[in-house]
Order: structure tokens, then C-alpha cells, then sequence
């Protein structure tokens, strides 16, 4: 795989300043993330205890839990090595992030017990907007009668892209992606190319998927209609519960029965669709520990990066997996993004919305603009892009 050491010029973002989106995760979110799950969960107290061992740690201590639970635990050993002397303020912010995680699932025994510790979170999320989903498919369904090829892919694109609102660890968020044509929302936007790209002999895509929920149901639109172009979609998964609503393979299936058992003609007739692509292998699914790691992309692990190969685009769905594209590092925000990513094995676009503190391939005028009109601009989940990286 080809490096860029380009990456190595900027530092990585951490939790050290103050005002930071960094900071504040690591003082507010995180440690309600905690309460939710003791809210959420009736563990034993030993259980509990351990939790809330993480939260205090997060706030005054190192990193040195250790992680002793898992078949990747030894992975997690030499991951962390690096960091062990440092606060959870001073290490890089993405590492922090997911050995908190990692942390969860080892105090909740998620590997002998193999309960989800944010399952119920996402469940509900799934019962209170069933009806919803349903209002989207009978949108799409309104919207075809008017649109053609290009056009509707541009429209579930932009389902796509909105739905990455519904992140349940920035709860606060507001979680109407009905409006799916924010336009003026979309501050960097090369759908056109992106559809003009997949209008060629593009035979194979991977989307790196996000969160599960509302944003999953967008995404299997968009695998949906690709692989009614004929297109082979793979949909790489966690291998595991992270970041609260992030998807695994179980969070698909769960999705997938809740429509099915809805009594909703739509919804059944769209779960009916996706499983028959699945069983003609038109939509597959992939998972490996490596989404769960700490690692950045330009860290692929070799098995990675070679069943990357095989994809002609590759969609990078998300804020996290836009934040390891580039290392999750301060970056001049009108670097070019080419400069950075041309490891990455094929094509690679990215459908994000915008919620943390890193962003690439503006220009100094629109940073300008953006600064002065909304300081919380980067991290609000106000403004989205559909962008190719390389």
C-alpha cells in the first residue's frame, strides 16, 4: 500500500486545550455516555463499579486499564503500548475514543455474555422512528415519478448523507432528515462527478458504514439502488459495539426484523429487497476488528487493504471514519485533500456530516465566510459534504 508521510506534518488532535470539541467530549460526553449505559443496563454492581472506574479515569488518571477480555486483546496491548504514560487529555483524541469503548465492552463482559451494553439505546432509537423510515420510503417512492437515474441517486445521496445526523453519542442533535435537499447545507458537494463516475463500468463499491439506526436505513437506500445498477456493495461493519450507535452486523439484522415485522407494506416490501440482494450476493457484508481499532486508515492492516482492492469506489460514511482517513490531526482546513490520501487502494468519497473539528478542501474565502457567520460551524451537524478525497 502506498504511504504518504504527509500525515506525520501535523500533529494529532487531543483533548489538551480548552474549548476544544475534544475537550469537551472527554469532560461532558464520555462521561454521560456512562450514565447512560448504568441508566440503560442493569448489570451487577460489580459491573457498575467498573464504569464507573472508566469515568473517574477519564478525568484523572492514564491510560493504563488494561484491556483483558476479547480475541483482539492482545492487539489492544500493543495499540495502546504507546500511550499508557499519558492522560486521556494529552494521548491522541481518536485513541482515547476508542479504547473507551473498547473499555465498555470489557467491564460489561460483552465477550462471554454477548450483550450489547448500548442495545437498548439503539432499539428504542428504532421503535420511535419506524414511522419514519416509513415517511422516507413513501418520499422516495413520491419523488422517482419526477426524477431520473442520475437524479435519484443524487436524492438518496443526500438520504444518505443527512441520516448521518442520527448519531446517539451527540443525542442532542437534531434528528429530522426529512429534509433530504439542504442544499445550501451541503458546503462541499461533487455528487455530480460521483454519479457520473458510477454512470461508467464501476462494478464494485464499499461503503465503510457509521452509525446503525435512521442513518443504516439511509445507507441500505443507497446500496439498494446501486445494486439495482448491477454494482457489487460490500458493507464494512465493526466487529463489535462502539461509539454507541455504530453498526455491526447484528445492528443490520435487527434493523432489517424490526421492518420486517412492522406490518408496513413499505417497510416489509424494502427489507424483502435488501434480503434478496443479500442472498444473490449483490449486498454483502464484511467485518473486522480493524474498524474497531485505534488505527488510522493509512494503518490498514494487509487483510484490510486487500479486500479494498477489489472495490472500484469506496463511500466513507461518518464523522470518525472521516477523522482516520486523515489521521485525525490538526490540518490547515484548505489543504487539498489529494496531498493526503493517496494510500487509499481505490477511489474514495466521503458522505459526512460535520461534527467534529477537522475538515479539508476549502477555500480561505469559505473558511472566512463560515468562521464569522457560525462559530460552531464544524461540529453542530448543520453542514454536510459529499466529497471525493482523492
Amino acid at each position: 500500500m502506498k504511504f504518504n508521510y504527509v500525515h506525520n506534518d501535523y500533529i494529532p488532535i487531543t483533548g489538551a486545550s480548552e474549548g476544544s470539541f475534544a475537550r469537551f467530549t472527554l469532560e461532558n460526553r464520555l462521561p454521560s455516555i456512562i450514565e447512560g449505559i448504568l441508566a440503560e443496563n442493569l448489570f451487577s454492581p460489580e459491573v457498575n463499579a467498573d464504569l464507573q472506574k472508566i469515568k473517574h479515569k477519564i478525568l484523572h488518571g492514564a491510560l493504563t486499564i488494561p484491556i483483558i477480555t476479547g480475541p483482539d486483546q492482545e492487539l489492544w496491548k500493543i495499540w495502546m503500548a504507546p500511550y499508557l504514560h499519558l492522560t486521556w487529555f494529552e494521548a491522541p483524541f481518536y485513541v482515547v475514543e476508542s479504547y473507551f469503548y473498547r473499555l465498555i465492552l470489557d467491564a460489561t463482559g460483552f465477550f462471554s455474555n454477548n450483550i450489547d451494553p448500548f442495545f437498548n439505546i439503539k432499539r428504542k432509537d428504532i421503535d420511535e422512528h419506524i414511522s419514519q423510515l416509513s415517511e422516507l420510503l413513501i418520499r422516495l417512492e413520491d419523488v422517482k415519478e419526477d426524477l431520473d437515474q442520475s437524479d435519484l441517486i443524487h436524492f438518496i445521496m443526500q438520504l444518505s448523507l443527512w441520516g448521518n445526523k442520527s448519531d446517539l453519542s451527540q443525542s442532542s442533535l437534531d434528528r429530522n432528515v426529512k429534509n433530504a435537499t439542504q442544499k445550501s447545507n451541503i458546503i462541499i458537494d461533487h455528487s455530480a462527478e460521483i454519479i457520473e463516475m458510477l454512470s461508467r463500468e464501476i462494478n464494485s463499491i464499499a461503503i465503510i458504514l457509521d452509525n446503525s439506526g435512521m442513518e443504516l436505513f439511509t445507507d441500505l437506500l443507497l446500496a439498494r439502488e446501486l445494486a439495482s445498477l448491477n454494482k457489487n456493495v460490500v458493507l464494512l461493519v465493526k466487529a463489535y459495539p462502539t461509539f454507541v450507535s455504530d453498526a455491526t452486523e447484528k445492528d443490520i439484522m435487527i434493523l432489517l426484523n424490526a421492518m420486517a415485522k412492522s406490518n408496513d407494506e413499505l417497510l416489509v416490501k424494502f427489507c424483502n429487497e435488501i434480503h434478496e440482494y443479500m442472498e444473490h450476493e449483490k449486498i454483502t457484508i464484511s467485518t473486522n476488528v480493524f474498524w474497531n481499532s485505534p488505527l488510522h486508515f493509512y494503518e490498514m492492516p494487509a487483510n484490510v487493504t486487500k479486500s479494498l482492492n477489489d472495490s472500484e469506489l469506496i463511500i466513507v460514511k461518518g464523522d470518525a471514519n472521516y477523522r482516520r482517513v486523515f489521521g485525525d490531526r490538526v490540518i490547515p482546513r484548505d489543504t487539498n485533500p489529494k496531498l493526503m490520501t493517496g494510500y487509499l487502494p481505490a477511489k474514495c468519497v466521503a458522505i459526512r456530516i460535520l461534527k467534529s473539528e477537522i475538515i479539508t478542501g476549502l477555500q480561505p474565502g469559505e473558511i472566512t465566510h463560515f468562521d464569522s457567520y457560525d462559530h460552531n460551524w464544524m461540529i453542530n451537524g448543520k453542514y454536510g459534504i459529499i466529497q471525493f478525497l482523492n
